[in-house]
């Protein structure tokens, strides 16, 4: 033991190895069950597509929305205990998803979704928490490297499990969590709340930001995103899923794992210094371009893999230009602009699971052949109505990766021509973990935060790109 323990850096010490370890879990324990929940829902319990749409969609719904008030939750309880509610939402969750009452099933994904809503931002924030300020950017990237080894791993089981029963798979889950538990609930970490309440101000802001028209921009762009995402777990698997073979949608959430963690260096690359109207619309026409290919028949299956890697490219493009343009607003309204655009990101993830669903049930009455091609790609022209429709409203000379605001001048000092204007040094700047600040979002709370790169990141998780 001593022998590994020379092998980690420094700050790599207890609390942190279990916070790396509970990445790892949730990335293993929630993939391991998502590429095949709609495939049970729909041929396990005997549901409808229309009844499998809204049940991801909620679940999608419940995940985004509880993260609103992960913070708040916080900054009265404290973090450790606020992991293992969220963790233990989870254990109660996937045991309830071997029944067949349609009430049983949705009490299931809402507990499941609010868990994993709850724990994954307050689990970020505890690392930033457990780790000095000089090594927090290669504790996140560990924990980066973590949660997607985990992401990696959990399609790869869960195809084998499902194969012998969904039942198993469910039982498996749980178990993963609740043997995660114990070693969370005995964590030490230094707590940003004093228990006196969740911060009124954090409310009263939220209201004040959400009438402005960059914040609603930003709402509108991240209602359309979820949309389009929740695609990916709810009518994906039951597009190219046809008979007991499982392995294409285990197969395409492989892929675009992977694709999340390669691609986001080029595309960030490819964007920074370009107008914002031009990133905003290439981003959703590569998810209207995905959803067309993924309609093609199942002979035709090499264009579903050509669909994930176009969905994949897609889905960085537009979380970055998302992080973008919260930037603009300022560090100390992030928080609170994140939070807001949350809750479209859970109104557009149900919308699209409910209308991908109905869509799915052109495509299960293709021909027997297989040659048939579905009508899912109806959606990829309501998406782009929808994109051009917002486009004249976005800022016409901005430029994506471009300097936040300036903050006003000392009198007397002179302001250096073109600062304004100049190529920043990081094209982005990343989120900043919503646990920690949603409990810290008052005046001022923010300007002793670390300012860093998105670039410092060796990698992000799925969740973390789309957020």
């Amino acid at each position: 033991m001593s022998r590994v323990r020379r092998l980690l850096p420094p700050w790599c010490d207890g609390p942190v190895l279990v916070l790396l370890a509970a990445a790892f879990v949730s990335g293993a324990g929630v993939f391991l069950v998502v590429p095949y929940l709609a495939l049970h829902l729909r041929d396990g319990a005997g549901l409808s597509s229309a009844a499998v749409g809204l049940l991801l969609g909620l679940s999608y719904w419940s995940t985004r929305v509880s993260g609103l008030a992960a913070g708040a939750l916080t900054h009265r309880w404290g973090m450790r205990r606020v992991m293992v509610l969220g963790n233990l939402l989870r254990v109660a969750g996937y045991p309830l998803l071997l029944g067949d009452s349609l009430a049983q099933v949705t009490c299931a994904v809402l507990l499941i979704g609010t868990g994993a809503g709850v724990f994954s931002p307050v689990a970020r924030a505890a690392l930033l928490r457990a780790v000095a300020g000089e090594h927090q950017l290669r504790a996140a990237s560990a924990r980066a490297t973590c949660a997607n080894a985990g992401m990696a791993l959990g399609p790869l089981v869960g195809m084998l499990v499902f194969v012998r029963g969904s039942a198993a798979l469910f039982v498996l889950a749980a178990l993963a969590f609740a043997a995660l538990s114990p070693l969370l609930w005995r964590l030490r970490l230094p707590e940003a709340g004093d228990g006196s309440g969740a911060g009124p101000a954090y409310w009263r802001g939220a209201v004040a930001l959400a009438g402005r028209r960059p914040v609603l921009l930003i709402t509108a762009a991240t209602t359309l995103l979820g949309l389009a995402v929740v695609q990916l777990e709810s009518a994906f698997p039951l597009l190219v899923v046809d008979g007991a073979s499982v392995w294409p949608a285990g197969g395409l959430f492989l892929v675009n794992a992977a694709l999340l963690i390669v691609a986001r260096r080029p595309v960030t690359r490819a964007v920074a210094g370009r107008g914002v109207r031009p990133v905003f619309v290439a981003g959703f026409a590569l998810f209207a371009a995905a959803f067309v290919l993924l309609s093609a028949p199942a002979s035709w299956w090499p264009l579903w893999l050509l669909a994930i890697v176009v969905f994949g490219v897609g889905e960085v493009g537009v979380s970055l230009w998302i992080d973008d343009r919260v930037r603009a607003q300022g560090a100390d309204d992030a928080t609170t602009v994140y939070g807001l655009s949350g809750v479209g990101d859970a109104c557009g993830g149900l919308v699209g699971a409910l209308f991908g669903a109905a869509l799915i049930g052109g495509a299960e009455h293709r021909t027997a052949a297989g040659d048939g091609w579905s009508g899912y790609w109806v959606l990829a022209p309501l998406l782009m109505a929808a994109v051009l429709a917002l486009t004249p409203l976005l800022p016409a000379s901005a430029r994506t990766g471009g300097p936040g605001p300036v903050p006003p001048a000392d009198p007397g000092t002179k302001t250096e021509p073109g600062h304004a204007a100049g190529r920043p040094a990081a094209p982005f700047a990343p989120p900043v973990p919503a646990g920690r600040n949603e409990a810290d979002a008052r005046p001022g709370h923010l300007d002793s935060l670390p300012v860093v790169r998105l670039d410092d990141f060796g990698a992000l998780t799925k969740e973390e790109v789309r957020r």
